[in-house]
């Protein structure tokens, strides 16, 4: 079954059906379905227009056509959610925009960094070490903090720990006592 404008209007604002009930009809799941709606901008209440600057069609088209900005972009602006500022551009009308259609590299290209940020940049990406020694051999190791901290028992290789292992291997003094 197609999935089409006329039929979920007809379905979800005339006939009153729910979500639910469509999304067992059609296959789809409810997300589905509710995305579908949004994008046709199908609601069964309309939307009420208050004095808010996303609810005037010109200030909105001007942020929106003219500036081409994205309505994240502008939604983060006015503090409110993306989906008030994109239920009212569906609401007036304009054409939404993909992520394919939004440059976001633009605010940077072609700008230099700074040597200061390229050094910020360099120091984020190196892993902070520290030195360990081997639980099984006792040679000094380095190691990324992170792996530092999740084990008690650091080894320098699989050798050391399988020997480690071989060492200090647990036997229970039952039978019936093992796993």
């Amino acid at each position: 079954m197609r999935l089409t404008q006329e039929y979920l209007y007809q379905r979800y604002v005339v006939e009153g059906a729910t979500v639910n009930q469509i999304s067992l009809e059609t296959q789809l799941t409810k997300d589905q379905i509710r995305g579908r709606l949004r994008r046709y901008g199908i609601r069964k209440k309309p939307i009420k227009l208050t004095s808010e600057p996303y609810d005037d069609r010109d200030w909105l088209y001007n942020q929106y056509m003219m500036l081409e900005k994205g309505y994240t972009v502008i939604a983060n602006e006015l503090g409110v959610s993306y989906i008030t500022i994109l239920s009212r551009i569906i609401h007036f009308g304009l054409p939404v925009r993909g992520h394919s259609d939004i440059d976001k590299g633009e605010p940077r290209r072609g700008k230099k960094h700074s040597e200061e940020s390229l050094e910020k940049i360099r120091q984020s990406r190196q892993k902070k070490r520290v030195l360990s020694k081997c639980t099984y051999c006792q040679m000094e190791i380095e190691l990324v903090l992170s792996s530092f901290k999740k084990s008690q028992n650091n080894f320098c290789d699989q050798v050391c720990f399988k020997k480690y292992l071989v060492e200090n291997r647990v036997i229970p003094d039952r039978i019936t006592d093992s796993a």
